[in-house]
């Protein structure tokens, strides 16, 4: 019995090391971004039909009308997905929906029966019952109380998002809907504005970007439109505004690269890359 308890322990250890998967996944994310590594030459090119003007970008045409219903209809609005609600209850009820822990709890039933058909003055294996069962508890509740954070983290982060954004379409400036923003827009990004969809600068003038929401960063971040090496991360780029960021200095101009739950768009729109 202590063999098989150990074995198992050694597999709910093994749980933890997955958090590094966590780690992979950031790094994937960051590997998907390549136009912060682009010149506006090249970003102009990928984006042929944003019109981009890369000697003055804030005289673009941007996409036409008809282009931007199209690409809206193909991915969707830019908005993030409303997650199904639910309660704290179930929430820590399907913590405990695991394989793990019912090979742990059927260890701990079979040391209950043996305690109770051995004599009762060897109470090893009811403490080991008992703490396999606390054991279990534990990390559920640990396990609900971070899945619980991550939820309220991301309903906040809709908070941030602005209802409205300042675009260039059919080469005329006016103000759209957030939620109607498509990967090609060209947008202002102003003082006292957030931004509404992650964009590649491509022109700004003593932009400051406040993403400690996004990056963690505590200070404001001075931004520039000029590429990053290519062995630089998506994250420590400063030619990248993030959807949700707030413009606490100066003002830019931007293309759009990812709008909403932007997996969904890179799959189905990919700029075009220059062979």
């Amino acid at each position: 019995m202590a063999n098989f308890i150990k074995n198992i322990f050694s597999r709910a250890s093994k749980r933890k090391r997955h958090a590094g998967g966590d780690q992979q996944k950031a790094e994937s994310l960051s590997n998907s971004y390549c136009e912060h590594t682009w010149d506006l030459d090249r970003v102009r090119d990928s984006y042929p039909s944003s019109k981009i003007n890369i000697r003055n970008p804030g005289h673009s045409q941007g996409l036409s009308s008809s282009e931007a219903k199209q690409l809206l209809e193909k991915n969707g609005p830019n908005a993030l997905p409303k997650a199904k609600e639910i309660t704290d209850l179930e929430l820590l009820g399907r913590q405990f929906l695991n394989f793990l822990w019912g090979l742990l709890l059927l260890a701990a039933v079979f040391s209950f029966i043996s305690f109770i058909r051995q004599e009762k003055t060897d109470q090893s294996d009811l403490w080991v019952a008992i703490i396999i069962i606390i054991t279990i508890n534990g990390f559920c509740f640990i396990s609900f109380y971070q899945e619980r954070k991550a939820i309220k983290a991301v309903s906040g982060f809709k908070n941030l998002l602005p209802e409205a954004s300042v675009t260039v379409r059919d080469g005329t400036e006016a103000s759209i809907p957030a939620a109607d923003l498509v990967v090609g827009d060209i947008i202002r990004i102003k003082n006292g504005s957030r931004v509404p969809a992650d964009a590649r600068i491509l022109q700004c003038s003593q932009l400051k970007l406040e993403t400690s929401a996004i990056t963690g960063e505590a200070e404001p971040i001075d931004h520039t439109s000029d590429p990053a090496p290519e062995n630089v991360n998506i994250f420590d780029a400063k030619n990248v505004a993030f959807n949700g960021s707030l413009c606490v200095d100066g003002d830019g101009v931007g293309i759009v690269i990812r709008t909403g739950y932007w997996p969904n768009c890179w799959i189905d729109y990919k700029p075009r890359r220059k062979t």
